[in-house]
């Protein structure tokens, strides 16, 4: 029952409901308060403690952070006072310890990496309403606190490793997955007074992150409800910027769904409320610039769904500015990944002008794959495939204008460099597990056009056939 909780086929909340309707479980609960009640106070303070992180496993490193065992390197945590305390409520059978590396003869070693440790559902059932006691308050407030911390910083760390190979990113993902739920009942449960009363502040880029990660897995009624929150929250706190880029991400959702003038109100609102409240440090201008940036992007993509290419341009052109100038050395590296998804956009805008400029295009289009590429390990990125298809899209279209001119042979060495781009796109699909999306298809079908100015029909009406299939 345990494992099927963990691993989230089961509902916990369900199953409390349920279990809460079961006549022999006051036993146990009885037995379990015995228990507890002979643990000394700072032993009782650290099992109510580690109740914040559900019926999940978790790591040694986890567990001495949430429990305030403080480290002066973040990525080797002191946990010599976690793990004794662990070992001792584990000898007590409240914490359970599962290392699926050993061997079934082998005791498990709970100072190992590859060991994670849990709550019995019961024991979780029961730590819950221990923390609800007025005398585990404070204890419980500081243990939220920092497992909101602590999913923070591993979050971005997650989104990092998606820049540089999505496929271990989404491993990672898929582990901690259980954790970041947690986290976001803990976003939307609590009141305004805990985010007021809570010490420290985010920076802007790990908002972005949260944001971002959510994105991968969070269904839209939920995100929607999620950054309304975070609005909420930040505005309580009087956190203008955080503000700002809640409302951005929030903006950006409502886009995405295709609700552009919603989108457009919030982006007006933003600039002409939100912003006139901040009071920017003259001594680091950074987080401004990155909700300004992010502020410009999302307009431009407004403006370039609604065919205001020129306004989309100069949106766009400032964004690349902004974030390619304004932002300090060791923060520009962090926005590299953005300012791809940027040119990019650029190469879109430039290929729509009257008349179309389709050498700048290009020209975008070959920056957002390079610094993607240089980035990603073994092109493991997931926008790469997208501006390889790009790149060739311009060529297809190139070697148009050159068919027009007359200029055959050097048309044909466009047609022959377009389907060596769409084909080596199609083949980084494969290689990210992609063939079945629709990005896939429409590559397919490109390639299929591309085909027939070489004259190889055959090709071509087999690539469309497969396309329509897809679709």
């Amino acid at each position: 029952m345990g494992a099927a909780i963990r691993s989230g086929k089961v509902n916990p909340q369900m199953l409390a409901k349920r279990l809460g309707e079961l006549p022999g479980l006051e036993i146990e609960s009885q037995c379990l308060t015995q228990t507890f009640e002979t643990l000394d106070r700072t032993k009782q303070e650290l099992l109510v403690k580690l109740h914040v992180f559900g019926t999940a496993k978790f790591e040694l490193a986890a567990a001495a952070f949430v429990l305030g065992e403080k480290s002066m390197n973040e990525d080797t945590p002191i946990v010599f006072e976690t793990k004794i305390n662990l070992i001792y409520l584990k000898s007590r059978h409240f914490v359970e310890a599962d290392d699926l590396s050993r061997k079934e003869t082998e005791d498990i070693k709970t100072s190992s990496k590859t060991t994670k440790f849990s709550l019995h559902p019961l024991v979780h059932r029961f730590l819950i309403q221990e923390a609800s006691k007025k005398e585990f308050e404070k204890v419980v407030y500081e243990a939220k606190c920092l497992f909101i911390d602590h999913v923070e910083k591993k979050n971005s760390k997650i989104f990092e490793s998606f820049e540089k190979n999505c496929v271990k990113a989404w491993a990672l993902l898929k582990d901690f997955k259980v954790h970041l739920k947690t986290y976001y009942d803990l976003i939307e449960k609590n009141s305004v007074e805990f985010w007021k009363m809570k010490k420290g502040t985010r920076s802007i880029l790990t908002c972005k992150r949260i944001s971002e990660v959510a994105d991968l897995f969070l269904e839209d009624y939920y995100k929607y409800k999620l950054l309304k929150k975070y609005i909420e929250h930040s505005k309580a706190r009087g956190e203008s910027l955080e503000t700002a880029l809640w409302q951005i991400h929030l903006g950006r959702k409502y886009f995405e769904n295709d609700r552009n003038e919603i989108a457009e109100k919030m982006v007006n609102a933003i600039l002409h409320d939100t912003l006139r409240n901040v009071n920017p440090d003259d001594d680091n201008l950074g987080p401004l610039v990155e909700v300004v940036g992010a502020l410009f992007y999302l307009a431009g993509k407004l403006c370039y769904e609604e065919r205001r290419y020129l306004e989309a341009m100069q949106y766009l052109e400032e964004t690349k500015q902004l974030w390619a100038n304004g932002l300090d050395k060791d923060m520009r590296k962090k926005y590299k990944i953005d300012l791809a998804l940027v040119y990019n956009s650029l190469g879109k805008v430039y290929a729509n002008l009257t008349p179309p400029n389709i050498q700048k295009s290009k020209y975008n289009h070959l920056k957002a794959f390079f610094i993607a590429y240089r980035i990603s390990d073994n092109f493991n990125n997931i926008d790469i495939p997208l501006y390889i298809q790009n790149i060739g899209r311009c060529l297809y279209r190139e070697g148009l204008e050159l068919e027009k001119r007359k200029e055959k042979g050097t048309a044909n060495q466009c047609f022959r460099d377009a389907e060596t781009y769409y084909r080596q796109a199609m083949k980084l699909f494969r290689h990210l597990k992609m063939e079945k999306f629709d990005s896939f298809a429409e590559v397919q079908r490109s390639l299929a056009f591309v085909e027939m100015k070489l004259g190889e029909m055959g090709l071509a009406e087999d690539d469309i056939v497969k396309s329509h299939e897809l679709r």
